[in-house]
């Protein structure tokens, strides 16, 4: 259903449109990047901004209703110069909103926490966090591969790991891999 993908705002929706599928993005207010989702046409869904707080990342919310269940999916991207303190002060305030209002819950993105890295206190911390609303990370191989470096910085979060029907990491031309 959903895909990460840097958003650059002098790009228009129609020229990353997908057939059979719709584009959601929330350009970036500051230099560069931005987050886009891609769903399927035929779910309808809606932006939800209630979740919007102004921290330390860029962030979408998608919500749908899916046979009786309600459902939120949520793209993040955290920039590695901005503040870990505040990125975490609102990051758990919107697990504990969405943990209380919705089924199910995705989140995905490009977090700039490298999870590979587990003697690293921000990482710990991080997650620890998800971990205590019952959220599993389940990308388990580098996602940025350099030729020094191989990276987990882009994570799929889910509130429900039972549900997951398969997931991957497909190798890009650009910095990042698909997720």
């Amino acid at each position: 259903m959903a895909t990460l993908m840097p958003i650059v705002i002098h790009i228009l929706s129609g020229s990353v449109s997908l057939s059979g599928y719709r584009f959601y993005r929330r350009d970036s207010l500051g230099r560069g990047g931005g987050v886009g989702l891609y769903v399927r046409s035929l779910i309808s869904c809606r932006v939800f901004d209630d979740l919007l707080l102004s921290g330390e990342c860029e962030q979408l919310w998608i919500t749908f209703r899916l046979l009786h269940f309600n459902i939120a999916v949520g793209v993040f991207y955290r920039p590695p110069s901005g503040s870990f303190a505040a990125f975490m002060s609102n990051f758990e305030i919107n697990l504990s909103r969405v943990s209380l209002m919705y089924d199910y819950v995705t989140i995905l993105g490009d977090f700039n926490l490298d999870l590979l890295n587990d003697s690293n206190g921000t990482v710990n911390q991080f997650l620890a966090l998800i971990e205590s609303y019952n959220f599993t990370q389940i990308i388990n191989e580098p996602s940025r591969v350099t030729a020094a470096t191989a990276t987990l910085l882009d994570l799929i979060l889910v509130s429900d790991v039972d549900r997951v029907r398969s997931h991957s990491v497909k190798p890009m031309l650009l910095l990042h891999c698909w997720i």
